[in-house]
């Protein structure tokens, strides 16, 4: 035994050998092969969108008080399920482009990590595990517009993204939904401020989808995506279509909460918020550049958590 420590104490232990020759992988190569492929397949979820889906769910579902942990905790799960199968089948049907642009070319299906056939095998079992889910806790009609997201992202928006930059408004359209499932999830029926708080997602996501075509003109030019900014050189148009959407959430965020003892401190705060954000989107609109296009998406990533957050203290 002395001597075999001896003869390998120089090497790694992922290139240890036995007397025979043979290679043998020790832990720490191990790990980082289990890790490596763990990774691969959650980034098959697009984590960060995700987790936007899921938290604005959920913010919603706390906002349609009194909100029930354990039904909160379904329709997130849920959600989370029907959006995450979503999200792969996107990224199976764009594995061509996602293979040209260098921002998305080593996401797991173009770079290799994954292949289609598991990536629609995690995409079947994520849906059916959501449907699954909303069944079992007769959330009828948070089915229903889960599914109706997903069919609108996969089967209208992916497509269209190819053809008109009229793809950005049905993807709105979907994106928004996760309001309307999370207050469907629980309360069972649509509210009124359901829907506005459908409409501050749905106009939010212009100005913050606007800011990343911009800055990624060139990729999706390359990749043959009719986004606004492609037939924009200058800009233009792209920041007055911004700053045309970014207007009406000032009015729609004051009235997205029910009266009550915070209902004035909100609004004060909802309105220096939608300030900053409208300013940032003006800039953008007067001086297109990747300076103010970087500036606004910050703005837009900052915005609605925070408006989000001030709803809540102000319901509770």
């Amino acid at each position: 035994m002395s001597l075999v420590r001896t003869e390998n104490s120089a090497l790694e232990w992922r290139s240890r050998t036995p007397w025979d020759g043979t290679v043998v992988l020790g832990p720490t190569a191990g790990r980082r092969r289990l890790l490596a492929a763990a990774a691969a397949r959650c980034q098959l979820l697009k984590p960060r969108v995700l987790a936007l889906v899921l938290v604005v769910c959920a913010f919603s579902g706390l906002l349609a008080r009194p909100a029930e942990p354990t039904g909160l905790l379904i329709t997130t799960l849920a959600t989370a399920c029907v959006a995450g199968a979503g999200l792969i089948i996107n990224q199976i049907m764009e594995r061509d482009v996602d293979a040209v642009m260098i921002r998305t070319r080593s996401r797991p299906l173009p770079s290799g990590a994954v292949s289609v056939a598991e990536a629609w095998g995690w995409a079947v079992v994520l849906m059916a595990g959501g449907v699954g889910c909303f069944l079992l806790s007769g959330q009828v009609l948070a089915l229903v517009l889960s599914l109706l997201s997903a069919f609108l992202y996969i089967a209208v928006y992916t497509p269209l993204k190819r053809i008109t930059p009229l793809n950005t408004l049905v993807g709105a359209v979907s994106g928004a939904m996760p309001p309307l499932i999370g207050w469907a999830g629980a309360c069972g029926t649509l509210e009124p401020i359901a829907w506005l708080l459908f409409a501050v997602l749905f106009f939010w996501q212009f100005p913050h989808f606007f800011a990343i075509a911009w800055l990624w003109r060139e990729e999706y030019r390359r990749a043959g995506l009719r986004m606004i900014t492609v037939a924009d050189p200058d800009g233009r148009s792209t920041g007055r279509q911004a700053l045309a959407y970014c207007l009406p959430l000032v009015p729609l965020s004051f009235l997205a909460v029910p009266g009550g003892p915070m209902t004035t401190g909100y609004r004060l705060l909802a309105l220096l918020l939608g300030l900053a954000f409208l300013g940032c989107t003006v800039e953008f609109w007067w001086r297109p550049s990747d300076r103010s296009a970087r500036q606004l998406l910050r703005a837009s990533v900052l915005y609605l958590p925070v408006l989000l957050l001030l709803m809540l203290m102000a319901t509770y």
